[in-house]
């Protein structure tokens, strides 16, 4: 593996766990990458969960794949996504500046199946 393979190629940090899931189907920023991040892959937030006040899911809305719908940083480290808070914001930084300017999707798209990788 080349010394650059071990990065991401959205957010440019070094990745233990990846996946090529858009090398070839575009992700929200209608973009292909051959490797992203566990992280960055989980940036678009695809479910929106309510909860009761001691902590059982309420509700839970399916929301669109796309730009428009992204997790915080909290929410990606909260949920386990992200080894740490500073990981979690340089991803969603990322994502959000590879969204500029990015139209909605008039069709919804899914998140495609990962096929995860360890570097």
């Amino acid at each position: 593996m080349a010394k650059n393979d071990n990065k991401c190629t959205l957010c440019g940090q070094k990745m233990d766990l990846w996946t090529p899931a858009h090398k070839s189907v575009p992700f929200v920023d209608k973009k292909t990458y051959p490797r992203i991040c566990f992280t960055c892959f989980f940036v678009p937030k695809i479910v929106e969960q309510t909860y009761t006040t001691d902590g059982r899911v309420l509700e839970e809305v399916e929301l669109p794949y796309s730009c428009q719908s992204l997790c915080t940083p909290k929410e990606l480290h909260d949920s386990g996504a992200a080894d740490s808070l500073k990981q979690a914001k340089i991803c969603v930084e990322a994502v959000k500046a590879a969204c500029s300017g990015v139209r909605p999707d008039k069709k919804p798209q899914k998140r495609p199946a990962p096929s995860w990788n360890i570097s």
